[in-house]
């Protein structure tokens, strides 16, 4: 009788130990954790009204911010300006594997807009034209799975921000992070 109950009262404290993860939905995306050595946020500013100005800074997964001149880069290095869809390979290439940071932010909010990033689902965005020759400030997260660059938000001669609950933290996450500059 008292193996009976000792064992019972193993089987039970084994399978409530193991109650987390089973009932988990199958809907749920695995999000892991951004890789060391990894652009988390990317920030562009550009504005093409009296030539060309595009720049920005970029995160990585350790908190460290690098600062970028998409213009003058592609001079210096011989290249065609990069469109959105080149651009994270062209600052991962020549900005984050050839510089130092510029300055360090933190990097648990980091890793928590990577996780928010991956959980992305929407795609709508709310867009209203708000100015003229003003530019652009876009903020963009990566997603891991396709290493594109996903449309946060948008502020300038168009206004834009992603209709994703997710999105919408990842904006007030970045508002919110401080630069430190660099020594």
């Amino acid at each position: 009788m008292l193996r009976s109950l000792s064992i019972s009262l193993c089987t039970a404290i084994l399978l409530a130990g193991c109650g987390d993860t089973a009932h988990e939905s199958s809907s749920e995306k695995h999000v892991p954790q951004a890789p060391e050595n990894t652009i988390v946020l990317v920030h562009l500013c550009s504005n093409y009204a009296w030539g060309i100005h595009c720049d920005g800074s970029f995160v990585d997964s350790a908190g460290d911010v690098y600062s970028f001149d998409i213009v003058k880069l592609a001079e210096e290095n011989g290249i065609d300006m990069p469109g959105n869809d080149k651009l994270l390979d062209t600052l991962q290439e020549y900005v984050y594997e050839k510089t130092e940071p510029t300055a360090h932010t933190n990097a648990e909010k980091a890793a928590e807009c990577w996780e928010l990033a991956q959980k992305i689902t929407g795609s709508e965005y709310d867009s209203e034209e708000t100015a003229c020759d003003m530019g652009q400030k876009t903020l963009y997260a990566v997603d891991a799975d396709t290493h594109e660059l996903i449309k946060i938000e948008s502020i300038g001669d168009v206004t834009e921000h992603l209709l994703d609950d997710n999105a919408k933290q990842i904006s007030r996450i970045w508002d919110s992070m401080l630069m430190i500059p660099c020594e």
